[in-house]
């Protein structure tokens, strides 16, 4: 596993979610999308919840709900 995607899964495993500014800030990840699919991919069992700014802007918060018993997809 990439140390990118590991440092995610420790962020979400910490901290329960994670949101693009969060992966940006923290870990300079511009595709936090494509590394949560990674993830999920992996075994990883990741809710995607649609949130707003107060801006009033979306943006997409991932979160940790665990692994799956089997790994892979689900």
């Amino acid at each position: 596993m990439s140390s990118q995607k590991l440092e995610i899964l420790s962020h979400l495993r910490q901290f329960g979610s994670i949101d693009f500014f969060t992966s940006l800030r923290k870990f300079h990840c511009a595709r936090l999308a494509a590394r949560i699919l990674d993830l999920r991919q992996s075994g990883h069992r990741i809710e995607t919840v649609m949130e707003k700014n107060t801006e009033g802007k979306r943006f997409a918060r991932y979160i940790y709900r665990g692994e799956t018993l089997q790994g892979g997809k689900s």
